[in-house]
């Protein structure tokens, strides 16, 4: 597996063509989001073209035409996607995003500072299909596990999870991880089966997930799958890479899950993104990210669940 810088995984969620599509009542409009604004301190607010200020108070990707402003404790950093650069905001200061540069309207902007910046073919093709899965689509499995999970998962000592669709509380689970068995008991009525590996070595382990009710295996849900244990060196490079995030955007589970999504770490990647839409709800550029880690962790229960609060979100969205 391939650990990417932080940095650049930081500049690079933005550094591709990438249109993504918001449903609106009756019609669709396409955004790029061009400037991610982090770090911020004090009074911090922004607008959109023609619409109120609204306060900031924690990372948000902004667009163009979008304009931030501060208090006299303000301050903030922007990080430009096009541009490539990264550029400080002070207190009472205005500044407007555009496609090729950070305008500034009045008070302090530090001088852009160029950064880093590489294209990653997977992360342009998650973003690009990202949107596909914020429409129901018939022909969908009814049965949790018939289509089984995303067949390569990256797990550590960190991060060591198993998940998977619960059935329901009657049924049990038999996981088999290069032929040695281990049993798992019922979720009851979890919205999800959680089971943590140990004792593997590093490198690929394929595995099997069988389905059970009263002792007896449902031959038609066992469900082929592939964990990647990460060995000491992946392992020191996503420490790095986790203390670089935390470091460009602080208290940010999404930029966290983004980093973990991209290096294979899908369900950890999933559980950043679940914390952060519970605090922001209302964020519908970035949501379809959670769907698509239900979808990729063939989740399906999840997915439609999200897929409809997602439309309704849309729906109610002024």
């Amino acid at each position: 597996m391939k650990i990417n810088s932080a940095k650049m995984i930081i500049l690079l969620f933005f550094s591709f063509t990438w249109t993504f599509s918001v449903m609106q009542a009756g019609a669709e409009t396409s955004s790029t989001p061009l400037v991610l604004i982090t770090q911020i301190q004090g009074q911090v607010e922004y607008s959109k073209e023609d619409s109120t200020w609204k306060p900031l108070q924690r990372n948000k990707l902004l667009f163009n035409g979008d304009q931030v402003r501060t208090g006299g404790d303000g301050s903030a950093k922007l990080i430009h996607q096009t541009a490539h650069t990264i550029q400080t905001m002070g207190g009472h200061s205005v500044i407007k995003i555009t496609e090729n540069r950070i305008d500034k309207l009045s008070g302090t902007l530090s001088e852009p500072v160029t950064a880093a910046a590489n294209l990653f073919d997977n992360l342009e093709k998650r973003f690009a299909e990202a949107q596909h899965y914020t429409t129901m689509r018939r022909g969908v499995s009814k049965d949790p596990l018939r289509k089984g999970a995303k067949k390569e998962l990256f797990l550590s000592p960190k991060y060591p999870e198993l998940v998977w669709s619960n059935m329901g509380a009657e049924y049990t689970y038999e996981l088999v991880i290069d032929n040695h068995s281990i049993p798992v008991g019922s979720a009851g009525s979890s919205e999800m089966v959680r089971h943590t590996i140990t004792g593997v070595t590093p490198g690929r382990h394929v595995c099997q997930i069988k389905v059970l009710k009263d002792g007896q295996e449902l031959s038609d849900f066992t469900k082929n799958c592939a964990i990647n244990w990460m060995d000491s060196a992946q392992i020191a490079t996503l420490e790095k890479g986790i203390n670089e995030i935390k470091t460009l955007a602080p208290g940010d589970p999404f930029m966290l899950g983004l980093f973990l999504d991209n290096n294979g770490l899908t369900v950890a990647a999933m559980d950043m993104y679940r914390i952060y839409f519970k605090h922001n709800l209302q964020d519908l550029e970035m949501r379809p990210m959670l769907i698509k880690a239900y979808s990729d962790l063939e989740l399906n229960d999840l997915k439609k669940q999200e897929v409809k609060r997602y439309q309704q979100l849309v729906s109610e969205k002024p």
